[in-house]
């Protein structure tokens, strides 16, 4: 199991965008364009694929089989190198995107999210849930979305321990990054996930602000 490295871009200023693509192009595997961002300036795909970049679209579909099925469709005609789904679609919603993004170009990979970080403050979510039970559910959802097909999972740190027994060799483990997961440790094999808050971070504090940040930085 060997995770790549992401950052993702949320912020449309063309000056910021480039400074990053200039700061970390040898150093990430693919940069994440979220929802906001692909709406705003949907040319930034084609920006990095120019730049012999890899774009990895962060948009977490949830929705019935059918509509996430079309909408993966267009990714791999805009050039998208890979993207991410939420594991809650189900084990048949992600099969058939898999299934339809391995006819179209085998090359593109498959996330699914099996926890987002906010998901636990959620109404429906008990309010009386341990980090255990998050832990849990979340590895439920890792399991039916790798045997789904999927290429990898995406998680939040906080729960990545309970996750990654379930991600085997030949799959990937994508990790929110979080400033106080420095003092937990980082396994090299998690891939981390830099998002949007990452930017504010970054200026921080580049010693520690960022899971890997000397690393990326050297």
């Amino acid at each position: 199991m060997q995770g790549p490295s992401v950052y993702c871009f949320h912020s449309a200023d063309q000056e910021r965008l480039s400074a990053r693509i200039d700061e970390l192009r040898e150093h990430v595997d693919f940069f994440a364009i979220g929802m906001d961002l692909h709406m705003e300036k949907p040319d930034t795909v084609a920006t990095l694929c120019d730049q012999g970049l890899s774009a990895y679209a962060h948009f977490l579909y949830y929705d019935i089989r059918e509509v996430v099925v079309n909408a993966v469709a267009g990714l791999a005609e805009h050039g998208y190198a890979a993207f991410d789904m939420h594991a809650l679609c189900g084990i048949e919603t992600m099969e058939a995107v898999c299934n339809e993004v391995r006819g179209q170009r085998p090359e593109v990979l498959a996330f699914a999210c099996a926890l987002l970080p906010s998901q636990i403050k959620l109404p429906w979510w008990p309010h009386d849930a341990t980090l255990e039970e998050a832990g849990q559910f979340a590895a439920e959802k890792a399991r039916q979305a790798l045997s789904a097909g999927v290429d990898g999972i995406l998680t939040p740190h906080e729960v990545a321990g309970y996750v990654a027994g379930e991600v085997p060799e030949g799959k990937s483990l994508l990790v929110y990054a979080a400033p106080r997961a420095v003092n937990d440790g980082w396994p090299t094999e998690w891939g981390p996930f830099y998002d949007w808050h990452a930017d504010e971070i970054w200026e921080q504090d580049e010693g520690i602000g960022l899971i890997q940040a000397r690393r990326l930085r050297s």
